[in-house]
């Protein structure tokens, strides 16, 4: 879909070429099916993706391995890789399925090196979809779970950027995205989803403004350990 792949560009952007400031290991700690463990292999980085459903990391072993992209079954709360040792982080839509977020990100902590960096996000729980969802909700007599069961704890993005100053990660760039449905409070109706996207109806979005990125659907953070705060600008 085409907000898909406008969301993969996002993410794209915001991942330094592997290079001089940089060494050249990076992991993806709830990889899924690699596509984002390959595009870190395509900036230059020796990347491991790691995600505890087997059958994804068969899917992905199967599409992108090779010597320089690995892909392991894995706990994200238990990485298996030394103390310091990674110089990049990218964990998307995962810390909300965890039943400890914090634990998630004190294991990511303890494998970035000094100086590297984290890209994490995690859907908003005050968004535009997020109010739309949460009347809907109410009105079923339901809690709004931002349209995935498996979903334990969704954050409001000032919340996201607290929990990750409590971690040591300091926000350098925070970025809020963006879903626009022709029918926006009805968008968890798989009927009217499948309509609108069969004839273009959902436009996606984002913004780094201030205000407006802490209101997308989704909210991206790129983080640097608080004492080594490399691309502070």
């Amino acid at each position: 879909m085409r907000y898909s792949s406008e969301r993969y560009n996002i993410i794209c952007s915001l991942i330094p070429q592997a290079g001089s400031q940089f060494a050249k290991k990076a992991i993806d700690v709830g990889c899924g099916e690699g596509v984002f463990t390959k595009m870190l292999w395509g900036k230059g980085y020796e990347s491991l993706g790691i995600d505890i459903n087997e059958e994804k990391i068969a899917v992905a072993r199967k599409q992108f391995g090779d010597s320089r992209l690995r892909f392991e079954i894995g706990d994200a709360n238990k990485i298996k890789l030394p103390s310091k040792s990674i110089d990049l982080v990218l964990s998307l839509e995962l810390i909300e399925h965890l039943e400890d977020p914090q634990l998630l990100l004190s294991e990511i902590r303890r494998v970035l090196k000094t100086g590297g960096l984290l890209v994490i996000s995690t859907p908003n729980r005050c968004s535009l979809e997020g109010l739309g969802g949460r009347i809907l909700a109410k009105l079923r007599r339901g809690r709004w779970n931002a349209w995935d069961d498996t979903h334990k704890t969704i954050f409001s993005s000032s919340e996201f950027m607290r929990l990750l100053r409590q971690k040591g990660f300091e926000p350098i760039k925070v970025i809020g995205y963006y879903y626009f449905v022709s029918v926006y409070p009805f968008k968890s109706l798989p009927c009217l989803v499948r309509l609108q996207e069969s004839f273009g109806f959902i436009r996606f979005t984002h913004s780094t403004r201030c205000l407006l990125n802490k209101i997308g659907f989704d909210t991206i953070c790129v983080c640097a350990l608080k004492d080594n705060r490399i691309l502070e600008r």
